[in-house]
């Protein structure tokens, strides 16, 4: 049905992710995965109001920082999925996750975006949001919740 998904991912993604049936859809469909992860371009020192409070860091050390954390994850990932499933991946710095995973699918030529769902509910959705609602909402492409 779809020949190139894109899949966000974080901590979450990589402990609660149903690889096998991914694998599978993919082999299916004869699909490519891009697993996209999203870093905020300026360490959090950056948002305090008087810029101190913790371990000064610089952006170049805090870029590589979190490139060497999204290479971590993308082997994570691509060693769970089968081995016949081709993946690519792509690292996008943007400090909105929703916009950011919207570029990513843009950068990668994906034709539907895969999320999972965190399930938070009540209070803590109210509080944290979902990225999934938002992206569903902002995506002109389609967006599958597994």
């Amino acid at each position: 049905m779809f020949k190139h998904y894109l899949i966000p991912v974080d901590d979450y993604t990589v402990e609660h992710a149903d690889f096998p049936r991914l694998s599978a859809m993919a082999q299916r469909d004869s699909a490519k995965i891009t697993l996209a992860h999203v870093s905020d371009p300026l360490p959090a020192v950056f948002y305090l109001q008087n810029g101190f409070g913790g371990d000064y860091i610089t952006v170049p050390d805090h870029r590589r920082a979190c490139e060497s954390y999204a290479a971590k994850m993308f082997r994570s990932v691509a060693e769970k999925l089968a081995p016949s499933v081709k993946v690519e991946h792509v690292h996008v710095f943007n400090s909105d996750i929703t916009a950011g995973i919207l570029e990513a699918a843009e950068k990668s030529g994906a034709d539907v975006i895969l999320m999972n769902s965190h399930k938070r509910s009540g209070f803590k959705a109210l509080l944290m949001g979902s990225e999934t609602r938002e992206v569903m909402a902002d995506s002109r492409l389609p967006v599958l919740v597994l």
